[in-house]
């Protein structure tokens, strides 16, 4: 919807139907009538959708007339009729991370936050269609802000989004099952746990060897004594456990070197360690010669930090066969131009 129409939608509908009953369709994910919605226009429209092999993962490839520009947004459906959408809050990224597709397209500007609302509700709608009980209501309780972007460098639209996803007469998202993931802007980081003391809050530190960081993640804040702090004050915030994010590339981050230095880095922390192996981005241009490393050194890896008393979690890949897993969200002319709908 056009965005100046969004902001009026509570008061310009159409007769027969209240704002009440039109938001509880959309929080149900049935679309509406369309003579409800007549005075409006979608801020985005679907160009594709893409299923992975194992119809774990749906990738919308949502394209702005507006701005004649796209983002994706991913639908993961890691159990049979459980749902979680990773949403995008930029076109494109300054962050720049190597191993990342998004970070190749370079920034090119800010989602508003009904474009990334909007995303959400894109979601919920081809989660009816591919959920095994499209009669039933659509269990997408999950949000994770892991899409192009980094949403710390668009705080003020991500902090509107996520306050309507949780507030209770529009989606009644709990803020727990709501994560924000960042590359690292302390100062923001510790202003959304003060804002959203129940938020889920992760960090994309994949090294712990500051020369490392600096390398992988070269537009974000590199300096460990300043991140370490900034996620001790969360921790007192939230009286919660923050994420540590480790992209895990064979013979970059992945020795037990690397271990130690990430055990080193979480004492004093309340934290929990993700490990997502490295996911090909070779459809991307200029990908580095990077890898997954092996399933032993991934297992090496998890072992040497969790017996030092920090849990671990090796996260599962989804949406790989479609390239909507993390690190692998780009928009460019090497994306398929057919579309293969959800049935």
């Amino acid at each position: 919807m056009a965005e100046t129409n969004w902001d009026k939608i509570s008061s310009e509908l159409s007769e027969g139907i209240s704002k009440k009953q039109l938001w509880r369709t959309l929080r149900q994910f049935k679309e509406p009538d369309p003579t409800w919605l007549e005075p409006f226009g979608w801020l985005w429209q679907v160009k594709h959708e893409l299923v992975s092999d194992d119809k774990k993962a749906l990738k919308l490839k949502l394209h702005s007339g507006q701005y004649q520009d796209a983002c994706e947004t991913v639908l993961l459906r890691p159990r049979p009729n459980r749902f979680a959408v990773c949403l995008s809050t930029q076109v494109g990224c300054a962050v720049a991370c190597r191993f990342c597709a998004t970070g190749k397209m370079g920034f090119q500007r800010n989602l508003s936050v009904w474009e990334i609302v909007e995303q959400f509700l894109w979601a919920g709608w081809a989660a009816r269609k591919f959920s095994s009980k499209p009669e039933q209501p659509v269990p997408l309780r999950n949000v994770v802000f892991m899409g192009m972007g980094e949403p710390l460098h668009n705080p003020v639209a991500v902090q509107e989004a996520i306050e309507l996803l949780s507030h209770p007469k529009w989606f009644g998202l709990s803020l727990r099952s709501i994560t924000l993931s960042s590359a690292g802007v302390p100062g923001k980081m510790i202003q959304m746990a003060k804002r959203f003391p129940r938020l889920r809050i992760a960090l994309s530190l994949h090294s712990a060897e500051p020369h490392k960081r600096r390398w992988l993640v070269p537009k974000a804040v590199a300096d460990l004594k300043l991140l370490w702090q900034a996620i001790q004050e969360i921790n007192a915030i939230q009286n919660d456990t923050l994420w540590l994010e480790i992209a895990l590339i064979a013979g970059v981050n992945d020795s037990a070197q690397d271990a130690q230095l990430l055990i080193e880095f979480c004492k004093g922390l309340n934290v929990e360690v993700n490990v997502i192996p490295y996911n090909d981005t070779s459809h991307a241009p200029r990908d580095p010669d990077f890898r997954a490393p092996s399933p032993e050194v991934v297992d090496a890896f998890i072992a040497k930090v969790r017996n030092a008393g920090i849990f671990v979690t090796h996260r599962k890949t989804l949406g790989q066969s479609i390239q909507a897993a993390c690190g692998q969200l780009v928009t460019s002319s090497h994306l398929p131009s057919q579309s293969y709908l959800v049935q």
